[in-house]
Order: C-alpha cells, then structure tokens, then sequence
C-alpha cells in the first residue's frame, strides 16, 4: 500500500468509522495540561506533565491546564509593523487562547508572536491557513483537542518555538505536516493522545530540542523517521504506549540523552537500535512493558547511567549490548525478564550506587555481575525460577542495608550461607526463605564470616 493510499484510507476512516470521536463531544474533562517537568508523569490522561519517574498508569486524564496562563484576552493586544502587505501585521505580543476559526482568523498578517498560543478545542478549525505568516513564536504553541484537523498546513512558514511545543488530544490528525520547516524548540515537545497520527514526517526540518521529547498514546503511529534531523536534545526521552511503532529508527542523529529517559508500555516494538547514536545518559534509563523487544542493540554506546537501570517484561535473551557499562549511579533493576538467560553481558560493569534487584527472571546464573564488590543498599534475589548458583556475586563483599533472598525455588540454601562468608560485615537486615532446602537449611545464624539469619 503507497503512501497516499494509506493517508487516504486513514482519513475516510477518521472521517467515517471514528466519526464520533472525532465531530462528536467528548466524554468527561478536556482540558489537557502541556506543562513539562522532569519526571515522566504517564498516566493516560492526557496530562501532560513530562514526569520521568515511571508511574505508568494506564488512565486516561485529558487535563488541559498550562502553567502558562494562556487567557484569551491577551496580556497586551499589540503589535509592531511598518510593512505594508499580507504579513503587515507584525508581531503578537501577548498570551492568547484560540477556541474558535473566527477568533483564528483574526490573527491572519501575523508574522510573529510575542507570547503564548494557545489552540484548544476549536472544533471548527479545519486547518491553519490563517497562521501562513507566522514565522516565529516566542513562547509556547499547543494545538489540543482540535478535532477537525487533519494535519497542520497553514503553519508552514514557522522556523522556531522559543517555548513548549503541545500537540494533544487532536483525534483526526493523520500528519504534522506543515511543521516542515520549524528547525530549534525551545522547550519541551509533546505529542499525545492523536490517535490517528500516522508518522512524524512533518518535523523532518526539526534540529534541536531544548527540552524533553514526550510522544505517548499515539495508536496509530507507525514511523519516526521524521526525526532524522533530530541531533540535539536538552532532556530526555518519554515514549510510551504507541502501539504500533515497530523499532526507533529515525534518532540515530541524537548522541546525548541528558534527562532520564523512558521507553514503555510499547505492543509492538521489536528494536531500539535507532539509540545506535547514544553515547551519554544524564539521569535514569528505564526499558519495559515491551513485550516483544527481543534486543537491547543500539545501548553499545553507554558507558555509564548516573541514574537507575530498570529493564522489565522484555524478552531479551542476554545484555549483551550493554558490555561496555562501567557504573550505575543509582539501581540496578531488573523484574519478569523470562528469556533471559545470562548476565555476561554486564561483564564491565564494577559500580553500581544504590540498589541490585533480581526479580522474577529466569537466567540461570549471574556471572555477568562479579565485577561489582558492593551493593551499598538492597540486594534482593527474589522468585528467579532456573537460578542455580549465587557465585556470580563472588566480589561482593559489602551489602548496607538489606540481603534478601528468597523464593528462588533451585537455589541451595548452601549458596546463600556461602555468599553471607564473603561479606566483610553483616548487613542491617537478612531475610532468606522458600529457596531449595539442603543441608544449610536452616541457612546457618553463624556461616564463617558471622553473619546470621
């Protein structure tokens, strides 16, 4: 299917099948908030708050507060030109609210503007065509719950955002297009909750973003590509719940993940070699709920993760591409990682600053970790079903707040009370129970170092 047969076809279905959701009225509160913090806040309401901490609830809330006050009476409804012509009109200064295509038209001539625009449930804005001046905004644009776009021609002189960029709950917009020529953000970028939204082909002139990229709910996209350009990023990444995007390709440009960075929630994912370019982390990286990601090529690159590595529900079968990880500031995580079956991969890897937990995983050893000499919180070896053997952990002679092993239903009690004799001191809490019972079972209160259960 080319191309244009397929944005044919998903424009009769926007404007068919899913006429309801997106002419009819929508259910419950429509405000959606655009603002962006740090932490990557993913409920599927369509807050936008760009939280990074993964609390990846799966409501749906399409909050639409800014902290921006973006009224539609302007703060100062002025503008500044000499020209004479089309784009006469200058520059808009002062925050603006668009609820209307009157109210959109009236800002035709503009070629600048000097504040915050704000487009929010105009359901009779067809297109942007009156916004064809506009060149820059220096400020914030978001463009939410405007059910009658199809894509975002009208905006094509536009070059630069000084501030945030919101693309939020716009249910029929197959494409960006006509954001071709927007080359710098300066601020954080949000596409949520545009069901319909094919790829991101319409930000092919995108360079940089000063803040964080956040593209979440997006059932429909199918593509990065777009993003090929993309080179510079000021935080990190928050992609989640996109369900049919297949792989990453279209960031190889980005070298640098500054901020903490998520990669969830995703049905079908099956790369993330699009991170190839990858050689800096600047907060925590967490990969999960992809179901079908069988390969973590593309984290070759990464060297160190000043924040926490939190792998779940992958079906990797080794970390293999994480052989050049040297330290992990924060935890290291890893839960229901069911096919993987070795640790080697983490054969570098000697610091890691806070926690090591092995949750449910079914590798059989943890060869790849005896590197590491001290876990200076929990180290917690909990339900993992095939592991045998704790000598893995063999450098490890320092726990500082807990060494909790437990339910892991081969392992000999005999290799806990032989990973208590390399510790040079008794962690404040031992918790062992419901391992394989043997002759150390129950795990001895006095193995050789002294330390008890």
């Amino acid at each position: 299917m080319t191309t244009h047969t397929t944005l044919a076809f998903a424009l009769v279905l926007c404007a068919g099948l899913a006429a309801p959701a997106c002419g009819g009225s929508r259910g419950g509160d429509d405000d959606t908030d655009t603002s962006t913090g740090s932490d990557a806040d993913t409920d599927a309401d369509s807050d936008t708050d760009t939280d990074t901490d993964a609390d990846s609830d799966s409501d749906s809330d399409t909050d639409a507060d800014t902290d921006t006050d973006s009224d539609s009476d302007s703060d100062s409804d002025s503008a500044s030109s000499s020209e004479t012509g089309p784009c006469a009109l200058g520059t808009y200064i002062g925050n603006l609210t668009v609820t209307t295509a009157a109210e959109l038209d009236a800002l035709s001539g503009y070629s600048a503007f000097s504040g915050d625009l704000r487009i929010d449930g105009c359901v009779d804005c067809t297109d942007l065509a009156a916004l064809w001046c506009l060149e820059s905004i220096d400020g914030d644009l978001d463009i939410i719950n405007c059910d009658a776009l199809n894509d975002l021609s009208g905006l094509d002189s536009l070059i630069e955002v000084t501030g945030r960029l919101g693309i939020v709950g716009n249910y029929c917009l197959v494409s960006v297009n006509g954001l071709g020529n927007v080359v710098t953000v300066g601020g954080d970028i949000s596409i949520l909750h545009d069901y319909a939204l094919l790829t991101l082909d319409g930000l092919s002139g995108l360079t940089s973003i000063g803040g964080s990229f956040r593209l979440q709910f997006n059932g429909d996209l199918t593509s990065l590509e777009g993003l090929s350009g993309l080179t510079s990023l000021g935080g990190g990444l928050s992609f989640g719940y996109n369900d049919v995007l297949p792989n990453l390709d279209g960031l190889e440009g980005l070298t640098s993940l500054p901020g903490s960075s998520m990669i969830f929630g995703h049905d079908s994912l099956t790369s993330i070699e699009g991170l190839s370019g990858i050689t800096s982390v600047g907060g925590s990286l967490d990969i999960s709920q992809n179901e079908y990601l069988g390969s973590l090529v593309g984290l070759e690159g990464i060297a160190e993760i000043p924040g926490t590595l939190f792998l779940d529900r992958l079906a990797i079968v080794d970390v293999g591409p994480l052989n050049n990880l040297t330290t992990i500031g924060g935890s290291l995580e890893f839960y229901h990682l069911h096919d993987l079956k070795s640790l080697e991969g983490l054969g570098s890897l000697t610091s890691v600053g806070q926690d090591v937990i092995l949750w449910d995983n079914w590798n059989t050893e943890l060869n790849g970790l005896s590197g590491v000499t001290s876990v200076p919180g929990v180290l917690e070896i909990h339900a993992n079903d095939d592991l045998v053997s704790l000598g893995g952990l063999s450098g490890i002679t320092w726990v500082g707040v807990e060494l909790k092993v437990t339910f892991n239903d081969v392992l000999p009690d005999c290799e806990v009370c032989e990973l208590l004799e390399q510790l040079a001191s008794d962690p404040g809490v031992l918790t062992f129970e419901e391992n394989l019972e043997d002759v150390c079972t129950p795990v001895p209160t006095n193995c050789d170092a002294g330390a008890g259960e």
